[in-house]
């Protein structure tokens, strides 16, 4: 595993700017929301857009990191994600942010899968966990610093100027991946991408989580009929990319469908993930809009409360190889289950004028159990699967990682307006609603979960007697 560490945290470093830019993004809706006659819950719509965009780049994200090499696409990626958020902290009007998160979206689209890419492919068994440690360590701590640090820089300048801490993080990101990463290889793949099968599996995923969106969101009947055509549009176009894999681009394999082959991949990547990760994803959400506008807490307290969560998860760390020799992968992950979701559901214990270290000791908790779930999650994806298939597995759980991030945003926007402006509740009693029904919802992958191997997972355990 010679000079893993040393990748892995450079990459890292590139996750941890797209994490930095969203925490900052969530944190500051409220404020944003003023200037730019929004509403917070409307604008929460920003950060779908970057992860449908994401999304949509991902099945194509594989051909620049073949044409141009991996560390090359990557220091390209960062350079335009940090010119996307000047261009953040310049805008006027909604349309003008709406543009230039769209060029950020693209961007940071690239990040992901290129910077993962570099790691997976040179680790493999009892390395995986080590290295995604080391990857997502870094970007575990954005969520941590940026809501303090966002807050203090907002409160002080205004929200605009969070923004240049976004651009500064992406720069320095940039240095350490220059001088760190190693250069690429000089061959290049130039011909045979199959650029039809990927297009039609990126419409898919657009037109699908657009769709659902609109569906949901949308404030009139064309509005939701539009969004149900556009997500029958994506699904089918889903469909067929789905079919013709096999037939048109086995060896590319776009959508991994091969892996699937594999049950520890097929159930992280089938219900029980979708079920698990929804509202794992959709917490950080709720929480800035729940802490603000329920609980009326200030920028700056909830830059620190939300800052417990993330500290909870960079806490665990040193404690997932320890908890997984001792209970197992399966039965770990059959435990943090029902504890993730308890920590969601107390959220409803905190009133107005609620003390500050209470609600981050809550955050705390759900963070720490909510990091361990995440990463279980990730290794038993991509465990099973061969280092000569690790590519497009790791572009698929990419894919699928985003989707799922989009779904979230959408369906927690729409829970809080359910609650909010259909049945008129006040925004604390809707945000304790969305926490409860978001701990129901993980709880519906634990008997989905429970159905995997005893064995599943062994080999991120260490050989006996090693």
């Amino acid at each position: 595993m010679t000079r893993i560490p040393v990748v892995a945290l450079a990459a890292g470093l590139a996750l941890f700017v797209v994490q930095f830019d969203l925490a900052v993004l969530l944190l500051l809706l409220p404020a944003m929301a003023g200037d730019l006659h929004r509403p917070a819950i409307e604008l929460a719509s920003l950060a779908s857009l970057g992860f449908v965009l994401q999304t949509m780049v991902l099945p194509l994200s594989n051909w620049p990191s073949d044409r141009f090499g991996t560390r090359r696409t990557l220091l390209w990626a960062l350079a335009a994600f940090a010119v996307c958020a000047i261009g953040c902290a310049f805008v006027s009007t909604y349309v003008e942010l709406f543009l230039f998160r769209i060029g950020g979206g693209v961007a940071g689209a690239l990040v992901g899968p290129v910077a993962r890419a570099l790691v997976l492919k040179r680790t493999s068994g009892q390395d995986l966990v080590r290295a995604l440690n080391y990857l997502t360590g870094p970007m575990l701590l954005a969520p941590a610093i940026a809501p303090p640090l966002g807050a203090l820089v907002a409160a002080q300048w205004g929200w605009r100027s969070a923004f240049f801490l976004t651009a500064a993080s992406a720069g320095l990101c940039w240095i350490v991946a220059y001088t760190s990463l190693p250069k690429d290889d000089s061959s290049r793949i130039t011909n045979g991408f199959p650029w039809a099968l990927a297009g039609f599996g990126s419409v898919g995923l657009v037109g699908a989580l657009v769709g659902f969106d609109r569906l949901l969101l949308g404030q009139s009947l064309p509005a939701q009929m539009t969004g149900a055509l556009l997500f029958a549009v994506g699904a089918g176009c889903l469909l067929t990319a789905w079919k013709r894999e096999m037939v048109v681009a086995p060896d590319a394999s776009i959508l991994a469908r091969r892996c699937f082959a594999y049950p520890t991949f097929a159930t992280m990547l089938g219900a029980a993930g979708f079920a698990a990760r929804i509202p794992l994803r959709a917490l950080p959400i709720l929480l800035p809009l729940h802490l603000q506008l329920g609980l009326g807490m200030s920028l700056r307290d909830t830059g620190l409360a939300m800052a417990g969560l993330s500290i909870g998860d960079v806490a665990s760390r040193p404690f997932i190889q320890p908890i997984l020799a001792i209970a197992g992968v399966r039965k770990a992950l059959i435990a943090l289950v029902p504890l993730a979701a308890l920590s969601m559901a107390v959220l409803v214990i905190p009133g107005s004028g609620a003390s500050l270290v209470l609600v981050a000791s809550i955050l705390f908790c759900a963070g720490f159990a909510r990091a361990v779930l995440f990463m279980l999650m990730s290794a038993l994806a991509l465990v099973d699967v061969p280092r000569e298939q690790i590519g497009p597995a790791s572009s698929a759980w990419n894919i699928f990682q985003q989707a799922t991030n989009s779904v979230a945003t959408t369906l927690c926007s729409f829970v809080l307006v359910l609650f909010h402006q259909s049945l008129a509740w006040d925004m604390q009693a809707a945000g304790r609603a969305c926490a409860l029904v978001l701990a129901g919802l993980l709880l519906t992958s634990l008997p989905m979960f429970a159905k995997l191997k005893p064995d599943a997972g062994q080999k991120l355990l260490p050989a006996s007697g090693s």
